[in-house]
């Protein structure tokens, strides 16, 4: 998790928030609505971003409390979990600023591979890009150029653990090779 007091003392010298961080006052019923397209705009962010509740940028991002807070850590896990595609596990966080406790949602960055996340629930479907001004529902192409850029799955690249050279069969690797060499001058 991030070190709250030095995320909160940035937002206080900046005027215009940080990139990537989203701060609200508070998590009242119906906001978990609303903060879909944020957490699906800082998924699709590289990066991810953050969200921390318990803050109020009208009062120079002074902590304010927060009732609820292991209701609002249950509410926004679980939306993560089934309002978006693919779904995002965040890491939630708590700490005290100027002695009251805020809530740190941390949004990782979705695979590339899955690329973009969306929002498949509720009012805000779609497609969100998250920028300083706040977050944005992509137009058809950007989120065609983000489905362009998804990555190929490399998992079978992937070290097997435990294996050893006696668990391979010995025709299909001289196979295997064989038909590397006669597609390969080089080999």
């Amino acid at each position: 998790m991030v070190d709250l007091q030095t995320v909160v003392g940035a937002l206080r010298l900046e005027d215009d928030g940080l990139p990537g961080v989203e701060v609200r006052a508070s998590a009242l019923p119906g906001l978990i609505d609303t903060l879909l397209s944020t957490l699906c705009g800082l998924a699709n962010r590289p990066g991810g971003g953050l969200v921390l509740f318990g803050l109020d940028e009208a009062l120079g991002y002074r902590a304010v409390e927060l009732p609820d807070r292991r209701q609002t850590v249950a509410d926004f896990a679980e939306a993560a979990r089934v309002a978006l595609d693919p779904s995002i596990a965040i890491e939630v966080g708590e700490g005290t600023v100027d002695g009251t406790a805020i809530v740190a949602l941390l949004v990782p960055e979705v695979d590339s591979a899955s690329r973009p996340c969306r929002v498949v629930r509720g009012a805000q479907r779609g497609v969100w890009f998250h920028s300083l001004e706040g977050d944005y529902r992509a137009t058809a192409a950007e989120a065609r150029g983000a489905r362009s850029s998804r990555a190929q799955p490399r998992f079978d690249a992937d070290p097997a653990i435990g294996a050893r050279r006696a668990d391979l069969d010995r025709d299909l690797v001289s196979a295997f090779l064989r038909s590397c060499r006669d597609r390969s001058p080089q080999l």
